[in-house]
């Protein structure tokens, strides 16, 4: 017996008691929720490869040796033709559609009172 006054004087402490007012349904009109199969847009990722022309000056010792003795076919550090190099690309494209379950919420129906 002393342990129910126990717990009833610790939950009145905690705010567990059972005198709480009760909720006004009224002002919390909530739909009901359903689970429903439908399709869900996924994503997947492609790779390919692209060429880009570039320009690079070339500073390598042999490439100065040239330009001072005078046997460069141009003025500058720049290369006559523009270099080549393969790229890597990364594409999120668009994939297979995927079946998933998603909670929906139903609006809420408020039956009109009858007279």
């Amino acid at each position: 017996m002393r342990w129910i006054a126990t717990l009833a004087a610790l939950m009145a402490a905690v705010g567990l008691s059972g005198a709480q007012p009760p909720p006004d349904h009224a002002a919390q009109a909530v739909g009901v929720k359903v689970c429903i199969y439908e399709p869900q847009k996924t994503t997947k990722t492609a790779y390919t490869s692209v060429c880009k022309e570039y320009c690079a000056a070339d500073y390598s010792p042999l490439a100065i040796l040239k330009r001072c003795c005078g046997l460069s076919g141009c003025d500058g550090p720049c290369p006559p033709l523009p270099l080549v190099k393969t790229v890597l690309v990364k594409k999120a494209v668009p994939g297979p559609d995927k079946m998933a379950c998603v909670l929906k919420e139903l609006p809420a129906v408020i039956a009109p009172p009858a007279n």
